[in-house]
């Protein structure tokens, strides 16, 4: 019985550190074009003499690449985990 519950728990451990392994990736997904994007956009800034304008457009086009990339990501772990694409069930549907 010992023995169940030290596997339940092993499980459960697992569970927990895939969930904070998959958010630490997606995390990292949207934080390194955020911050990279806006490096840039303050080298611009300083380079074309404005005040925040490169530095609101790096940040804002950083977000949209970010959320892009976690979307992809997510449809890639969708289509892992039930197989198909919403193409693919379009076209059976269609077909029916």
């Amino acid at each position: 019985m010992d023995n169940d519950n030290q596997k339940d728990g092993k499980k459960d451990k697992d569970k927990i550190f895939l969930s904070l392994s998959l958010f630490g990736e997606l995390l990292y997904e949207i934080a390194i074009p955020v911050v990279v994007l806006t490096l840039l956009g303050r080298y611009l800034d300083k380079v074309w003499q404005h005040d925040f304008l490169f530095v609101l457009i790096g940040g804002i086009l950083g977000i949209v690449l970010g959320v892009l990339a976690v979307y992809y990501k997510a449809e890639k772990m969708r289509q892992k985990i039930y197989g198909k694409t919403k193409e693919d069930k379009e076209e059976k549907d269609k077909k029916e």
